[in-house]
């Protein structure tokens, strides 16, 4: 009988330590891949030559991961809403669309606030695109904004941040 009850107690006691760790996954939401904590928001203000100028609320990219990230697995985008992706220095990488169900835009832009280039990228396309100079940042909006606001390469882009450490 003393048997028994030891057993019993390695198994309640066994059983209390599984709980407490699926209520450390659960709580900390290691359970959903999809958990992920929320980028910085920056409200960008694009103008064109002839004096237009559009807004662009955008999750900011400016670590490792979230840039890996993107926008994969989203299927909506809001209206004027984006992805700046802030690369620390000038670059020149290439952007694919795997795992990205929107069809996007890009305006690749300049340090000082000069859009370069705009690409436009099919939804689950994995070719590789980069625009024709090196860049410091990356707009990521719907497919058109920028055709539809008149915005094009030589336009300014104005907004303020703090890149995470």
């Amino acid at each position: 009988m003393n048997r028994l009850f030891m057993h019993q107690r390695a198994t309640i006691r066994a059983a209390a330590i599984g709980l407490a760790a699926l209520a450390v996954l659960v709580l900390s939401g290691a359970t959903n891949p999809q958990t992920v904590t929320p980028p910085p928001l920056v409200c960008i203000t694009l103008h064109g030559a002839s004096g237009q100028a559009a807004f662009v609320k955008a999750e900011v990219a400016d670590t490792t991961e979230m840039m890996l990230r993107g926008l994969m697995f989203r299927s909506y985008l809001p209206p004027s809403s984006g992805m700046l992706f802030d690369f620390g220095d000038t670059v020149l990488i290439p952007f694919y669309m795997r795992n990205t169900y929107i069809p996007l835009s890009i305006a690749f832009i300049s340090a000082e606030g000069e859009i370069l280039d705009i690409l436009d990228m099919e939804p689950l396309d994995e070719e590789r695109r980069a625009p024709t100079h090196p860049y410091r940042y990356a707009l990521e909006v719907n497919q058109g904004f920028f055709e539809m606001h008149h915005l094009k390469a030589g336009d300014r882009v104005y907004f303020t941040y703090r890149r995470s450490q």
